[in-house]
C-alpha cells in the first residue's frame, strides 16, 4: 500500500500486526552465533514479527569524532518494496535523538527538521520508518529499523513496548559491541566470577551489584555454558542510566520479589493489583537486561539473598522433578499440562505437592532457589 502525494493513509497500528515478541527476544540474546548470523537472525525475526513487505535493516552508526565522519553501515538487511530503510542523511537524525524508539517523521518534528520528507518516501518507497536505537559506544548507535506504507500509530503503550524492546536489543548488542565491558560472572550458585570464571573479583560484591542494578549502571545478561544458565554483568551505557535506573516502586517491587513474596503479597504491602506488579517486573526486566521476568527474580535473588536455598529434590517423585524443571524455565501450570498430557488441576497439585515437601513459600520461591 502506497500513497499518492496529498493523500492522507490512515495510521499504522503497530502492535495489531506484532507476531512471537519472546521470538525476537530469543534472537536478541543468542550466544551461540557469530555476529554476522546473529544480525540476519534477528532481521529475519523482525521480519516474522512486522511482515515481510516493507523489510527491515540492521545498522551500525558511527557519529564524529569517533569517525572522521558520520557513517552509516548496514550489516544485515531483508527488502521488501523498499529499497532502503536507512540512509546516511538520517544519521544527522539518529545523533540529535536519545529516544529509545521513535518513527523518523516524529524525530523530524521534534529536532524542527521537516525538509526531505517527500524525497525520502520516494527513495525509501515507505510512508514511514520505525527506529529502534541501541547506544553501542561513545559516538556509535545501533539502529533496527523496519519502514511501512503509513505513519505508524505511536501510541503509550506501544511507545513503551518498543522501547522495552530497544533495552533488550541495546543490552544484547552492547555484550558483542564490547566485550570488555563485562564486569564479571554471577553463577547459578551465587558465586561472582571473573570474566575467565576464575577467581572471584575482590573488588565487587553482591551488594555493589546489587546497587548498580538499581542505579541502571549494569545490565545482567543470561548466557548459556552448556545445560548451566550464567548470568553475564556488562557496563550499561552511561548516556542510558537515566532510563536503566529503577523508580523506588520498581525496586520495592524487585527486591520482595527477590525474597520469594508471591505476586498477590507484593501488591497487598505496596497496594498495587497483582497485574501491575506483573507488568512492572516486566519493565524492569527490559531495563536490566534480563531476558524474562524469571530469570530477573533469579538474579536478584542472587544478589540479595547471596548464596540461594538449596531444593532438597530427592524427596520428590520423577514426576515432580520433571514438573519442577519446567516450573523453573517459566512454563504456566496450562503448558506444562499439555506437555505432559495431563490435566490442568493434576499440574496443580503437583506442584502444591512440591511446595510442601521443599518446604517452599511460593512458586517464586522455588526461582529463586538453587
Amino acid at each position: 500500500m502506497t500513497a499518492r502525494k496529498g493523500t492522507r493513509v490512515p495510521p499504522f497500528d503497530l502492535l495489531h500486526r506484532h507476531a512471537d515478541w519472546n521470538g525476537l527476544l530469543d534472537a536478541a540474546y543468542a550466544s551461540a552465533l557469530n555476529d554476522h548470523a546473529w544480525a540476519v537472525n534477528l532481521v529475519a525475526r523482525t521480519v516474522q514479527i512486522f511482515g515481510a513487505e516493507f523489510g527491515a535493516e540492521l545498522v551500525v552508526v558511527k557519529l564524529a569524532p569517533h569517525a572522521r565522519s558520520p557513517t552509516a553501515d548496514i550489516i544485515a538487511t531483508c527488502r521488501g518494496k523498499t529499497k532502503r530503510a536507512f540512509h546516511e542523511s538520517d544519521v544527522e537524525l539518529v545523533d540529535g535523538t536519545t529516544a529509545l524508539a521513535a518513527t523518523r517523521s516524529e524525530i523530524q518534528s521534534r529536532l524542527r527538521n521537516p525538509a526531505g520528507k517527500d524525497d525520502d518516501h520516494a527513495r525509501h518507497g515507505s510512508r514511514d520508518i520505525l527506529w529502534l536505537i541501541a547506544h553501542l559506544d561513545d559516538g556509535v548507535r545501533g539502529v533496527l529499523a523496519v519502514p511501512f506504507p503509513a505513519e505508524p500509530r505511536l501510541d503509550r503503550h506501544a511507545l513503551r513496548t518498543f522501547s522495552r524492546a530497544a533495552l533488550h536489543l541495546e543490552s544484547s548488542w552492547r555484550l558483542r559491541w564490547r566485550p570488555d565491558r563485562i564486569r564479571a560472572l554471577l553463577m547459578p550458585d551465587g558465586r561472582l566470577l571473573h570474566h575467565g570464571g576464575t577467581a572471584p573479583p575482590s573488588e565487587l560484591t553482591h551488594a555493589d551489584t546489587w546497587r548498580a542494578l538499581i542505579a541502571g549502571e549494569t545490565s545482567v545478561l543470561p548466557r548459556l555454558e552448556g545445560a548451566t544458565k550464567q548470568f553475564v554483568l556488562v557496563d550499561s551505557a552511561p548516556a542510558r542510566y537515566s532510563e536503566r535506573a529503577l523508580t523506588t516502586r520498581e525496586s520495592a517491587v524487585l527486591e520482595r520479589s527477590a525474597r520469594g513474596l508471591s505476586g498477590k503479597l507484593i501488591g497487598h504491602g505496596l497496594d498495587l493489583s497483582s497485574a501491575t506488579v506483573s507488568a512492572t517486573l516486566s519493565t524492569i526486566a527490559a531495563k536490566a537486561g534480563a531476558k524474562t521476568r524469571l530469570d530477573l527474580i533469579r538474579i536478584a535473588a542472587l544478589l540479595v539473598g547471596g548464596a540461594p536455598a538449596r531444593l532438597d529434590r530427592s524427596v520428590l517423585t520423577r514426576a515432580e522433578h520433571d514438573v519442577l524443571e519446567l516450573v523453573r524455565d517459566g512454563w504456566s501450570n496450562e503448558d506444562i499440562a499439555q506437555h505432559r498430557s495431563r490435566s490442568i488441576r493434576t499440574i496443580e497439585n503437583q506442584i502444591a505437592s512440591i511446595l510442601r515437601k521443599t518446604q517452599s513459600a511460593t512458586r517464586r520461591a522455588l526461582l529463586a532457589a538453587h
